[in-house]
């Protein structure tokens, strides 16, 4: 027999405000911050996070970097499916932040 399991939801961290319902925005995502990268078995530097700033300004500022639920060649339970765009990419209290916009 196959048993499904369902974590509970994390607690919402956003504040209305950053919350544009009509236009699907979500925004101050933290893209990237100081710190262990889950899953990738390193550490990002503040240099880093300006530096993946700078770098989706320049060959991502308008048309938007993609944002998916997980790394689609990651593995085959990967839900790699693209959600929206992230734009307006900043560096805010030592974090890579964005706007997210949904599709």
């Amino acid at each position: 027999m196959e048993r499904w399991l369902k974590s509970d939801p994390l607690p919402i961290k956003f504040k209305p405000s950053q919350i544009d319902e009509e236009n699907g925005i979500i925004r101050d995502v933290v893209m990237a911050q100081v710190g262990p990268a889950k899953g990738h078995e390193c550490w990002l530097e503040q240099g880093c996070i300006e530096q993946l700033v700078a770098y989706d300004r320049k060959h991502h500022g308008e048309a938007g970097l993609k944002a998916r639920f997980g790394h689609p060649a990651m593995s085959d339970t990967t839900m790699g499916k693209q959600m929206g765009y992230f734009r307006n990419f900043r560096v805010r209290e030592g974090d890579a932040v964005a706007d997210l916009h949904l599709l």
